[in-house]
This record gives C-alpha cells, structure tokens and sequence, in this order.
C-alpha cells in the first residue's frame, strides 16, 4: 500500500510543477488565476498524501514469530502433559496454553487493527481529495467563465 500512496504523492508533486510551469508561460497569462489555484492545490493535495505516507508503518507482519511460538508451545506442553500426574495438573496446563494462544491472537488482532485504522484514515483523505478535485473542476469552469 505504501508503493501506492507514494506514486499518489508524486502525482500531486508532478501536477503541481505542471500547473506552475503552465502559471509562468507568457502565452498562458489570460489563464494565469486558474493555473495558481491549480498549484496550490495540487502542493496542498500532495502535503496531504506525504503525510499519509509518513504515518503508513510498512512493519511486516513475522509470521515466524507466531509459528515458532505456537510450536514451541505445543512441544513444551506436550511435554508437561507426559509428567502430569492429575486432573487438576493437566486441566492447569491447558488453561495455561490457552492463555498464551489467546495472548498471541490479541498481539495479532492489534496488528491489523492499527493497520486497518491507518488505512481507514488514509482512503477517508484519498475520498476527500478526489472530492476537492470536483470541486476544482466546477472553480476551473467559474474562472475560465470569467476569462473568456
């Protein structure tokens, strides 16, 4: 997603060159007002989306770290489980694994929570900008009118 948000981030960059080299074309002048709205736009669009980018965490998730846990945790209570001499030993010792699985679940569950809110964030920012870009669409048409 990172790779997606960066490319959206240059696009707004690019835009906005665009718009002020179009600004500073002598032939272009009547259209002067439309291509310095433009620019600031597109630099405010892109400060918008660097700053998704900043707040993006590209952690992986370690699988391994999970796998490794989980076996270790079936080696070591199959092996308690072996010297248990009650009930009450082996009912404790499985409550135990539980416990840890359940641990490791809610590390997991926190993970993609905090992935998901930051992905919630950014595609609310990305909606809110392609509205803004309706919006300059109809201000283009109003000064364009004005120019024309």
């Amino acid at each position: 997603m990172k790779d997606i948000l960066q490319m959206m981030a240059q696009i707004e960059d690019d835009v906005a060159q665009f718009y002020t080299k179009l600004h500073e074309m002598k032939a272009l002048e009547k259209y002067d007002e439309i291509f310095k709205f433009m620019s600031i736009h597109s630099q405010h669009h892109s400060k918008t989306l660097h700053g998704i980018v900043d707040r993006y965490n590209d952690t992986p998730f370690n699988k391994s770290k999970y796998l490794a846990f989980v076996n270790k945790l079936k080696a070591n209570l199959l092996n308690k489980l072996h010297d248990a001499s009650d009930q009450d030993e082996i009912s404790s010792l499985l409550e135990e694994a539980e416990g840890l699985l359940g641990y490791a679940y809610e590390q997991i569950a926190k993970y993609m929570k905090t992935r998901a809110e930051i992905m919630l964030d950014a595609s609310q920012k990305i909606q809110k900008i392609a509205e803004e870009e309706y919006i300059h669409k109809s201000k283009v048409k109003e000064i364009g009118s004005k120019n024309a």
